[in-house]
């Protein structure tokens, strides 16, 4: 004898859900400000510009999608986020121009560097939230 079951789907119930005020939308509120205070807490700091850039961009519905995102704004977010290819070269001059060092003054000349190794902070830092909360990205 074969087993049945049915299960209905109320597409507006969901979305009430997901629209703001609702339970799913209430919690993807709350898991958003814990994925920025982490991202926050766990970013690189060298100048402190990166941990400063950070910025929450709330939550998107998409559907019966909901999205919460946590963005970085400073211009090599994404280079030590995603890392970079080596060798890296001068574009327009036979050398690079670097800073000496953290106590050092001036500038050192280099044909090339390595590239550099990826840093995905925020990335760990959404994984993280969703572990404690037994979501997944």
């Amino acid at each position: 004898m074969a087993i049945v079951k049915v299960v209905t789907v109320y597409q507006a119930a969901i979305r009430s859900e997901l629209a703001p005020g609702g339970d799913v939308n209430k919690f993807v509120k709350m898991a958003n400000r814990e994925v920025y205070a982490e991202a926050v807490a766990t970013a690189p700091v060298r100048t402190g510009n990166l941990k400063d850039s950070h910025v929450n961009a709330g939550v998107l519905v998409h559907g019966l999608r909901a999205e919460a995102r946590v963005n970085n704004v400073s211009p090599h977010a994404e280079w030590v986020h995603d890392g970079t290819t080596g060798p890296i070269g001068p574009t327009s001059h036979q050398f690079l121009k670097l800073p000496a060092g953290r106590n050092a003054r001036g500038f050192i000349y280099l044909r090339s560097v390595r590239g550099q190794r990826a840093n995905p902070w925020l990335r760990r830092a959404g994984e993280k939230v969703a572990r404690r909360l037994g979501a997944r990205l």
